[in-house]
């Protein structure tokens, strides 16, 4: 049986996701200037740990496992969504972050347009 977070630790769930807008920026700023590597040297390809992009799926670039289990998601015509899953709980970003999902969804799956 999984252990659902205390409600203090929510807050932590959300921040932790939030930070990942911040990597984001730097992945579609090298994507756009045509580059593989961040300024740190990491090479964008190797950034998520599973892409997934098959037929009767959703669309998915997974960022972290565990805990928590973080990914961008979309499914079929909808917005995408950033997801997060700790301990039971599920939280989803999306409202203000739209088109910063749908370039990290553009530059882990291409293909989708």
């Amino acid at each position: 049986m999984t252990e659902k977070l205390p409600p203090a630790a929510k807050p932590v769930l959300r921040k932790l996701m939030e930070l990942y807008f911040e990597g984001f920026q730097e992945i579609i700023d090298a994507a756009d200037a045509g580059l593989d590597e961040l300024p740190d040297g990491t090479n964008i390809w190797e950034y998520p740990l599973e892409v997934i992009s098959e037929v009767g799926r959703p669309y998915t670039v997974v960022l972290t496992t565990g805990g928590p289990h973080i990914e961008v998601t979309q499914d079929g015509h909808f917005n995408p969504t950033l997801e997060g899953y700790w301990g039971g709980d599920k939280h989803t970003i999306h409202e203000d972050h739209q088109k910063t999902l749908e370039r990290i969804i553009d530059i882990y799956i291409p293909e989708r347009n």
